[in-house]
């Protein structure tokens, strides 16, 4: 409930205030009773209980036993109030059929009119801060929790209510925030928004408000007839410090001249009493010194009192004319002076003295007598030069210092307050406080030329360095070299100031949760600071991230089987947080006996009483009362959600699905639909809705959106009705759509390649035309659309965008080219990603466009490196739910190749496989490499035809199993990095043992080969797949919540990058050289030994004799090496795949890096006579074989 004098005044009120009532028992205040049995038998629901306005706990009760009945509760009742009887048992009353409000109002308002005859104590009620001990004086006055940390002593028992005050001097305030002027701090958004809804306790944030500076420069006087935040729950601040009066208001010791005509008693006084129980109380206090009686302490105390004892006055006076004469010397003959407290000042900070051989003189009764000298604590006040010593006390005699009013009193001891005991006479121990010369007093820079004199001297007041201060929100005089204080606030720092990490530290968490399902969606945690303050104003700015808190990976907090470590959104710091039904710092403590209902969640419990948080269609402390929501409230597909059911149970809410609008969701937006067949496709758009309205300038909707990589098309809905679509892309406008009459319809499908390009005047104008002042070079628009017959629109990048007619004419209108759709505050772009949101003001979704090379929602993954993966190649253009008819041409294309890689490897393998397994051919080394290397192939086809089809399924959601997803991130890709490089490193074997053959000749060994090729074979099976094991373990599946779609992705360290990057080239690059060289080394040393051998013939018929002699031995390392090639450019010579739109170079050159396990048998069978007639035997036995397995059959 918020309820305020003046509800026009009231901005965006956000408060529930809770009143108290006193049960009153009246019989009859009960028409009838229904126990919960009789009322399930009447068929009686929860939301009729609620439409009778039965109590939320009685409902839930009831709802209870619906679920699960019992004798116990059954014998519950339900008592039907009379008229204007309420409770459940009937047994509050207001005894008036008028609004809430307006009984409130009246309730308040009521103080205004009671009599002065009432005693006090029957009319208020005074609050008393009870959580610190202090000696407030003479009964019944007590502490207020406004009057500590205010600069002035308050309690006589050491100061308790100014213990480590000075914390808030020395506080300072980050730079996104605003510091008030008590020290306390507040986020910059929260400054001059509200000023009935102040968020500085001390008010200092709405300064710009002429009406709250109105009402703190009279003292909140109406204070005492509201219950609202800015008075009940503020100490606003009044430069001079008056007096409190408990309810929100203060006395102004001295009216501000702008406001003295006014002549406002009502702000001289408090409306209720305190300021007279203050004067009661100090006249009962009892002085120590003994050197005058008790009776003349009293009536000196009551003639000093002024307007708060004029009776008292006017009766010593006995009948004198003003101005009057009192002789203190006949009351008080046995003494010389009397000391008395400046109440209502300064406290007990100094107090006054008056010589009693003298008369008080009243100019009129309610006058203040001048006193005679004042005493005071000479480490805090500098009054003039000590000339008395009183008591032991530094006294000042007045008659020779220039104070004649007490008014003037208020600004000098007001430079007493703020004293630090650990501080030098000469400087201050803060960098953020300014040293008062020639005192022990340092005050906050932010109190310099605030319009308050804080140092005896007055020097923070013509301080004249104020403009060095850096702060942005001093006002700069134009006049002068003076930037003066605003006197407001800033938001509090949540980190420790002055050690309050050695201390015990609270602080608030606020968890956001998804309304539809529940799901946890972020958390804050805010601090409690200065704990020694009574009230704590907790002021935050919270914008809720567009995605969900994922699980931190960075945790090392072991949140157990119940919890999941997250982070927080404003602080890198993690907690656990506890599945439905778990509490505890680890989530380690289980709640017993939670009440909840089971589709809700049970986030703890306190005071034996559960915390649930309700579905959308459950309200209630329990969760267990039915949403009021009828069939259909909700249309097209809209979610109901009920608002906060402790104001009314009709409050609700329609989320409407995209393409509907309306309060109930009742109306189909226009749906604009964009297409750019034939034109490239930018990242993202940004379109202008321009609809013309009369009298005035027209409006512009502003929208943009990301166009997705599988996309060539971008769409929008609009509610409302529009003339004119401008389409901004970079630099560039271009007018989209033109209609005199306001467009209504349901569907606008626009080509891009058809829009009229709005050229700027900085292009069309010359420079000397483009040096006018804008309001003279407006003027020579019109020749613009004579001079290009065929421009349609431009703009001048400034304030107008401009359309040419058919009369060759510029109808031009304001247009505002700095809107921008960026994110405001958001950074969840990764990689230099920009980040960008559908609506300029309430945004539905936040977008990343990425730049080249990088790619994912957030923009969180990147292609740069080496070896692109077959799931970055074709992520994008698999097209999730969609069949293999209707996916792209890549895709289609892709399938078609792998079906032939899987046809020809597997007929390579298989007769490569069962050539070089026969035992009729040599039985040295090579044979088994080439062995190894057709199985290698071989298997190499099968995963990979294997990882493209598991490719296609998972992206298109037929196979869901996360297990599958895992095997085929993590295994499957692993086992595509390590075989190509085996392959590699078992051709260079093959390479070098025929090298050996050539250079050993007859003393080769064959079966000292075969052993060697095993363990090298062995060898390299181990250490290659050991060599990229960083792949597997650094690889992982990524569900990207942006995009739905799922990436399988390995990110490394800058250390494993580098790693990674070698492994690459020496896996590469070494078999590739020693294939090379092996084939030089063979041709060089064959023909060297013909050469020698054969003398008579010349030297290149000997080359060419013995290159087609071993042309196996040569061929084959080369075709290898040429095969490679691709890998080399895709690895180095890219750098990254820049555009995932256009895949077909880098999805070409993976398909051709295939090419080896496809032509093992050419390169290894065919050049080979000896290798040739083997298979051609093998073939020829197959084949006899299987006529013979036939003609058996028949026969």
């Amino acid at each position: 409930m918020f309820y305020v004098d003046n509800e026009k005044l009231a901005e965006s009120p956000y408060q529930l205030i809770r009143y108290c009532g006193f049960p009153i028992k009246i019989e009859g205040s009960i028409l009838f009773s229904y126990s919960f049995k009789d009322l399930e038998k009447l068929n009686i629901t929860t939301h009729d209980l609620l439409l009778w306005f039965a109590p939320i706990d009685l409902v839930e009760d009831y709802q209870a036993y619906l679920y699960f009945p019992s004798s116990i509760i059954a014998s519950k009742t339900f008592n039907n109030c009379s008229s204007l009887w309420f409770g459940d048992q009937c047994q509050y009353t207001f005894d008036s059929n008028e609004p809430f409000s307006t009984i409130v109002f009246k309730t308040f308002h009521a103080k205004e009119n009671v009599s002065k005859d009432i005693p006090l104590q029957s009319i208020t009620n005074l609050t008393c801060y009870i959580h610190l001990e202090c000696n407030r004086g003479g009964s019944p006055l007590c502490l207020d929790w406004r009057e500590i940390c205010d600069g002035r002593i308050d309690c006589l028992n050491d100061a308790a209510d100014e213990k480590n005050c000075f914390e808030l001097e020395i506080n300072e305030c980050n730079d996104d925030e605003y510091r008030c002027h008590n020290g306390l701090c507040i986020p910059r958004q929260f400054v001059n928004d509200s000023f009935q809804n102040p968020d500085c306790l001390d008010g200092t944030d709405e300064y710009d408000s002429e009406n709250y500076k109105f009402h703190r420069q009279v003292g909140f006087l109406n204070c005492f007839t509201e219950p609202a935040f800015h008075c009940e729950e503020s100490d606003h601040y009044f430069g001079h410090r008056g007096f409190v009066c408990g309810d929100g208001q203060h006395i102004r010791m001295l009216m501000p001249p702008p406001l003295e005509f006014l002549n406002i008693e009502q702000a001289l006084q408090c409306a209720n009493g305190r300021d007279s129980i203050m004067m009661l109380s100090s006249a009962r206090l009892r002085p120590n010194s003994t050197n005058f009686t008790s009776q003349c302490q009293t009536a000196v105390t009551l003639l000093t009192m002024g307007k708060y004892n004029v009776d008292f006055v006017k009766l010593m006076c006995y009948g004198q004319k003003l101005p009057c004469r009192i002789p203190v010397g006949n009351l008080c003959n046995q003494a010389s002076y009397m000391l008395l407290p400046m109440l209502f000042v300064t406290q007990y900070y100094a107090q006054f003295g008056y010589w009693m051989n003298k008369s008080f003189i009243y100019q009129t009764f309610e006058s203040f007598p001048t006193p005679d000298f004042v005493c005071y604590d000479a480490q805090l006040c500098s009054i003039g030069a000590p000339n008395l010593s009183i008591e032991n006390r530094t006294c000042t005699d007045l008659s020779e210092v220039s104070i004649f009013d007490i008014h003037q009193f208020i600004g000098v001891f007001h430079t007493c307050l703020l004293y630090n005991g650990v501080l030098n006479s000469d400087d201050c121990s803060d960098q953020s406080l300014f040293h008062c010369s020639g005192t022990l007093k340092c005050i906050s820079k932010h109190r310099l030329v605030d319009g308050i004199i804080d140092c005896p001297d007055g020097s923070d007041e013509t301080y004249e360095l104020s403009c060095d201060l850096n702060d942005p929100f001093r006002f700069k005089c134009i006049s002068e070299n003076k930037c003066i204080s605003p006197v407001l606030v800033r938001n509090i720092i949540v980190d420790c100031v002055g050690g309050e990490d050695e201390r015990n530290t609270y602080t608030i968490r606020i968890e956001a949760y998804n309304k539809i399902d529940l799901s946890f969606h972020s958390s804050w945690k805010l601090p409690v600071q200065f704990l020694f303050m009574p009230v704590q104003r907790i002021a935050s700015y919270m914008m809720i991230p567009a995605e969900f808190t994922s699980i931190s990976k960075r945790c090392q907090v072991h949140c157990g089987e119940h919890g999941r470590c997250v982070t927080y959104v404003n602080r890198d710091e993690h907690y656990c947080h506890c599945d439905s039904g778990w509490s505890g710092r680890y989530c380690s403590i289980h709640l017993d006996n939670c009440s909840c209902s089971v589709d809700s969640l049970c986030l703890g419990q306190i005071k034996n009483q559960s915390i649930c948080l309700c579905p959308k269609d459950k309200s209630g402390l329990r969760c267990l009362i039915h949403s009021s929501c009828q069939n259909n409230l909700c249309q097209n597909g809209g979610i109901y959600v009920q608002e906060d059911d402790r104001i009314s149970i009709n409050n609700f809410t329609c989320i409407c699905a995209t393409g509907y609008s309306g309060s109930h969701c009742q109306f189909k937006d226009t749906q604009i639909i964009i297409s750019f067949n034939g034109v490239s496709i930018p990242p993202y758009l940004s379109i202008f809705f321009v609809s013309v309205q009369a009298k005035t300038n027209p409006q512009l909707t502003m929208m943009t959106s990301k166009i997705a990589l599988d996309q060539d098309t971008v769409g929008f809905y609009l509610s409302i009705p529009f003339n004119m679509i401008f389409v901004h892309t970079k630099d560039t406008f271009a007018l989209a759509f033109l209609n005199v009459n306001t467009s209504n319809s349901i569907n606008i499908r626009l080509e891009a390649k058809f829009f009229h390009r709005c050229s700027s005047v900085q292009k069309l104008f010359n420079q000397t035309t483009m040096n006018f002042p804008l309001l003279r070079r407006v003027k020579y628009y019109h020749s613009l659309c004579k001079q290009y017959s065929q421009l349609s629109c431009f703009h001048d990048t400034d304030s107008f965008m401009c359309l040419c007619n058919q009369d060759d004419y510029a109808n031009c209108f304001p247009f505002n080219f700095n809107e921008t759709s960026k994110c405001n505050g958001q950074l969840i772009c990764e990689n230099d990603g920009v980040c960008f949101q559908d609506r300029a003001t309430c945004p539905r979704l936040i977008m990343c466009v990425c730049p080249k090379c990088v790619y994912g929602g957030k923009c969180q993954f990147t292609t740069k490196g080496f070896g692109l993966s077959l799931d970055i190649i074709l992520g994008y253009q698999i097209r999730p739910d969609t069949t293999i008819m209707n996916q792209p041409n890549t895709i289609k294309v892709s399938m078609i190749l792998t079906i032939f890689i899987f046809m020809v490897g597997l007929i390579n393998g298989l007769l490569s496989i069962v050539t070089f397994q026969s035992k009729t051919i040599s039985n040295a080394g090579c044979q088994l490499y080439l062995l190894a290397l057709s199985t290698n192939a071989l298997i190499s086809t099968i995963v990979f035809t294997l990882k493209f089809l598991l490719l296609i399924f998972l992206q298109t959601s037929f196979i869901k199993s996360r297990a599958i997803l895992m095997i085929d991130c993590i295994f499957i890709n692993y086992i595509l990095r390590l075989l190509p490089c085996v392959g590699d490193w078992l051709s260079a074997c093959i390479a070098i043992e025929r090298a050996l053959i050539i250079i050993t000749g007859a003393l080769f060994n064959h079966n000292q080969s075969r052993t060697k090729a095993r363990w090298i074979i062995a060898t390299i099976v181990f250490l290659v797949p050991l060599s990229v094991l960083h792949e597997p373990i650094n690889r992982e599946l990524i569900y990207d919540t942006v995009e739905l779609r799922t990436w399988c992705v390995a990110q490394y360290s800058s250390t494993l990058k580098i790693f990674d990057g070698v492994m690459h080239v020496f896996h590469f690059s070494t078999p590739l050289i020693v294939n090379l060289g092996s084939a030089i080394l063979i041709i060089i040393l064959i023909a060297r030994r013909h050469r020698v051998v054969h003398r008579q013939h010349a030297d290149y018929k000997h080359l060419r004799q013995q290159l087609l002699q071993h042309k196996h031995l040569i061929l084959s390392p080369i075709i290898l090496a040429l095969v490679s090639v691709p890998r080399l450019v895709g690895s180095f010579l890219s750098g990254c795949m820049e555009s995932f739109r256009d895949t077909w170079l880098f999805l070409t050159g993976y398909f051709i890096s295939m090419t080896p396990w496809l032509v093992t048998s050419v390169i290894f069978i065919w050049p080979s006579v000896m290798y040739k007639n083997e298979l051609r035997r093998i073939l020829k036995r197959s084949r006899t074989t299987v006529v013979r397995y036939f003609s058996t059959n028949t026969v």
